[in-house]
């Protein structure tokens, strides 16, 4: 009776033209299009509060397109694809498939002959449903904690924000947040030898759905100019919906636009060209948008108008010419926030010019960019040498590298090409490769003639050097979600090589947990909280034990952290 109530309460409030919902008032906790390590969110994931199993309704009248195992470790785990009308919904980390029409036996049977990994799709209409008929159970199959995720995907192969009123209600009248603007000046250091300059903004008028800010100082520009800016649509709140439109204005002139309600499959490895990695993170919520395209890439489909790739030539003002930005953010419900920020002409300094190798000198900092080589390093301990060969295209172009954790991607024509990349440390020939999904780069090899380490990849690959000395660094520990005793949460730090998921010490009680103890118990790494997190196996207010716990991580060049030593309380 109860669940029967429920579901006619939410089915009542979250009516749309789209119907899609579980048996559980429907709360947003991660949205579409939101930073990934990898690539953006192309789905919505509903949070089912710490509960595996919760019932999952067909949307509409349609039928099973597709099921999917990837193991229950890494990616969906466990997935259902939908097919109804024009749509196809695809349900990821679920805990179980319905047993009606012998979809669960199916799945567990293909699990069992493929390995954990599998992608099988079904005859049109062979396996139907009707709208409201239960298809699955939500769960914690593949990467993350208990969660629903989400995705509509169209035949010409646009993936659509679910969280628009088009397809799904809420009753969303929360304001976007903008905490500050940087003005970035490659070409032209401005004040104290910077190409970036950071303005905290302040609040200067708000209504019922608009927040207005102002940038208090005039930034000095010369020469290019871009704009990043950095907020959050509802952190940590009910449902973080997110932007779907942000606009650039100069004076009254549109100049640049986002528009995130549908994106192409193929553009969500753009991640780290929408946001600024070095300013984006999830504890605390924020996000860091650069509002313009790099130059001579192919523009994606949700940048849906640019003059210039949204770039401000500033050469032609006169020196103390004052003009005017503004940046408008809002998402999908008309809620919007607007930043004013005041540029003045003045003379910059110019930034060294582009090289194809670069000698990096031990006890210096670096923050440079060599047509589109972004070095960006803490001060060195020993020098470095760094050069780069992008295969037969002979272009550095899209090729970044950051910290002493260099990230390294080469694009061309819209898709990552084939690139050998050479990369050297003159005192320690020491260096491990891992592509973007943490697997290890297999062929890399010496380079007698160029003395150098050299690796051949396809993908966006992370590169580790020796430089790393720091060991990582560790925060109190915090409880998550609503029922709070669900999930051990152990924030981790670390600025140099990255964690290493694989290498952490866990004991309770004083005895080390095995693998797969570890396994068991849910004991992991995840990088979007940048933590060690482990389930305790409580709901809501269930008595548990107390456990004497302790954890030391190490990081991908072999340096081990300090010994958290706690306790935690747990239902074993």
């Amino acid at each position: 009776m109860f669940r029967t109530l429920l579901f006619l309460c939410v089915a009542a409030v979250y009516a749309a033209p789209f119907h899609h919902t579980m048996d559980a008032e429907l709360r947003v906790s991660g949205s579409f299009l939101e930073y990934r390590n990898s690539h953006l969110h192309k789905g919505v994931d509903f949070r089912t509060y710490g509960v595996n199993g919760i019932a999952v309704f067909a949307p509409e009248n349609g039928y099973v397109a597709a099921i999917h195992g990837s193991g229950q470790r890494y990616g969906f785990g466990r997935a259902l694809y939908y097919a109804h009308g024009k749509y196809t919904t695809v349900l990821g980390h679920l805990d179980s498939l319905t047993e009606e029409k012998d979809l669960e036996a199916s799945w567990q049977l293909l699990n069992l002959m493929s390995n954990e990994n599998f992608f099988v799709k079904f005859p049109e209409k062979y396996v139907s449903f009707k709208k409201g008929d239960i298809i699955s159970r939500a769960g914690e199959a593949g990467i993350g904690v208990p969660h629903l995720h989400v995705e509509v995907k169209e035949g010409n192969g646009l993936v659509h924000n679910l969280l628009q009123p088009s397809f799904i209600e809420f009753s969303d009248r929360d304001i976007p947040v903008l905490e500050n603007v940087r003005v970035y000046t490659p070409e032209k250091k401005m004040v104290n030898d910077r190409t970036v300059q950071v303005c905290s903004l302040k609040t200067t008028g708000r209504s019922s759905v608009v927040r207005v800010y102002e940038c208090p100082e005039t930034i000095l520009v010369d020469g290019k100019t871009a704009v990043k800016v950095q907020g959050y649509d509802t952190a940590r709140a009910v449902n973080r919906i997110g932007f779907a439109e942000i606009l650039l204005y100069l004076e009254n002139s549109k100049i640049f636009e986002y528009n995130f309600q549908s994106i192409a499959s193929t553009e969500v490895w753009m991640n780290r060209w929408v946001y600024d990695s070095s300013y984006t993170s999830f504890s605390p919520t924020r996000y860091t948008y650069n509002i313009y395209w790099p130059e001579k890439e192919t523009i994606p489909s949700f940048v849906r108008y640019h003059e210039n790739n949204g770039w401000i030539d500033t050469s032609a003002w006169k020196e103390g010419e004052i003009k005017t930005v503004r940046i408008q953010m809002s998402d999908s419900y008309g809620n919007s926030a607007i930043a004013n920020v005041r540029l003045k002409k003045g003379l910059g300094q110019n930034v060294l010019a582009a090289k194809q190798s670069y000698n990096l000198a031990a006890g210096k900092a670096y923050s440079r960019n060599y047509k589109g080589l972004q070095i960006e390093t803490p001060k060195l301990s020993a020098p470095h040498f760094l050069s780069a060969t992008a295969g037969k295209a002979k272009s550095t172009k899209a090729l970044t590298a950051k910290s002493s954790l260099y990230h390294i991607r080469y694009a061309g024509n819209g898709k990552v090409q084939p690139a050998v990349f050479f990369i050297a440390h003159p005192y320690s020939k020491k260096i491990t490769l891992y592509h973007a999904g943490g697997t290890p780069v297999s062929n890399v090899w010496y380079n007698k003639s160029r003395k150098a380490y050299a690796a051949e990849v396809s993908s966006s690959v992370r590169v580790y050097l020796a430089q790393d000395n720091s060991a990582p660094k560790m925060s109190q520990v915090t409880l998550n979600g609503p029922l709070e005793q669900k999930l051990f949460e152990l924030g981790i730090s670390e600025t140099g090589s990255g964690i290493d998921p694989n290498s952490f010490e866990v004991y309770l009680d004083g005895a080390e947990l095995s693998e797969k103890d570890k396994y068991i118990l849910g004991a992991r790494y995840d990088y979007d909280r940048r933590a060690f997190l482990m389930n305790t196996g409580l709901n809501g207010s269930q008595q548990g034990r107390l456990h004497a716990i302790w954890v030391r991580a190490v990081d991908m060049a072999g340096n081990r952290s300090y010994v958290y030593q706690g306790y935690v309380l747990m239902k074993y």
